[in-house]
């Protein structure tokens, strides 16, 4: 099935040629086919059918379409034969060798990046036309969010007594949460299967789902009322919104990443959202990053990828072929962190401000690192 979201008041496209049964949601409206024409969406038509058979798993708009195989069949040709010649594809970079998460045991539907750049190519050739985002901690405050809501959360729930300090209760928080965030980011647990381990293991409880569901919404509830853009996030959008597309990719889900998008007065900046819990594959797999080209039907020398990891979001994208920006807000990562990656192409800065005059200058390909 094909599920293609359109904001309301948007003028449909009409795909053809696709197998299988097809939905679209117009607004608030379902529409379903079984065969034939699918209807929603914003993109040309040329460029839609070339979104959904180019990439099986795509986002236009702010929601997850999947191309899922026709009824009795049991196969989707297109989206297995682009990711095998995706994953084929040399994924090198500099001297330094790609760093691969395990493959998930999700289905995985990733799509071969459109016009993929030509061999031989020299500073440019190309402009960059579109900025893809991470979220948590580049555009949103997420490690500030979630310490001052799990001190509110532990203080209400009487578990404060158990530590030392606050502080000793909340690294033991996020040593966990990094724990089981690399196994769902592996693909040995689903999204709400590693909150709940989270919860079971922080307490040394054996909850049940309910419970542990319970125990998380109450920690949520806290978590929300700290909510913050990092100060420099709306000025760079403003700056860059007539020159660049935008997008997310996030190795989060779209149920939490467009509702905390609303909640910052941010998602209509952005043209697609993409989340790994809907698209099946996590950065740093290249598939993530083509899949995010995809959505903007351009291909990867095209796109620039902001985010704060140096290996997930830094390495993961110039490895997928993207001019990769690394924010290490505040010194967070170490120098043996940017030696890691001094032998590549991400480029590192402190601010959001330093964003648009890197885009603007000559770094996209064959540029000295700015790791020095």
């Amino acid at each position: 099935m094909i599920r293609v979201d359109a904001a309301p008041g948007t003028e449909p496209t009409t795909v053809a040629g696709l197998p299988g049964r097809m939905e679209a949601v117009v607004g608030d409206q379902v529409l379903a086919a079984d065969a034939g024409f699918v209807q929603g969406g914003t993109q040309p038509a040329r460029s839609a059918r070339s979104l959904m058979t180019g990439a099986a798993t795509t986002v236009l708009g702010s929601s997850v379409g999947r191309h899922r195989p026709a009824p009795g069949t049991g196969r989707c040709p297109t989206a297995r034969s682009a990711l095998h010649e995706a994953r084929r594809r040399p994924r090198r970079l500099g001297r330094l060798p790609v760093r691969r998460s395990p493959r998930p045991r999700r289905r995985v539907f990733g799509g071969q990046p459109p016009n993929p750049q030509p061999s031989g190519s020299t500073v440019g050739v190309m402009p960059i036309k579109a900025v893809v985002w991470d979220v948590d901690d580049t555009l949103f405050d997420y490690t500030g969010a979630d310490r001052a809501g799990m001190r509110l959360h532990l203080a209400a729930e009487g578990l404060l007594d158990a530590y030392d300090s606050a502080e000793q209760a909340i690294v033991r928080w996020r040593e966990i949460t990094d724990m089981q965030w690399a196994r769902f980011s592996a693909g040995e647990v689903s999204f709400e299967g590693q909150r709940r381990d989270r919860v079971r293991v922080f307490l040394g409880e054996e909850l049940s789902d309910a419970e542990a569901d319970a125990w998380f919404q109450r920690y949520v509830a806290h978590y929300e009322t700290v909510w913050n853009l990092f100060p420099d996030v709306l000025p760079v959008l403003d700056a860059l919104a007539a020159s660049h597309r935008h997008a997310v990719l996030s190795n989060s889900s779209i149920h939490v990443q467009d509702r905390k998008l609303r909640a910052l007065g941010v998602h209509e900046r952005f043209e697609a959202v993409l989340c790994a819990a809907e698209l099946g594959v996590s950065k740093p797999d290249a598939g993530a990053f083509h899949a995010a080209c995809a959505a903007l039907d351009l291909a990867p020398h095209q796109v620039a990828y902001v985010g704060d990891h140096p290996e997930i979001d830094g390495r993961g994208a110039a490895d997928a072929g993207l001019l990769s920006v690394w924010i290490n807000r505040d010194g967070l990562y170490t120098s043996d962190d940017a030696l890691v990656l001094a032998d590549g192409g991400p480029h590192r800065i402190a601010s959001l401000a330093e964003l648009p005059a890197l885009l603007g200058s000559d770094t996209r390909f064959g540029a000295p690192s700015t790791f020095g």
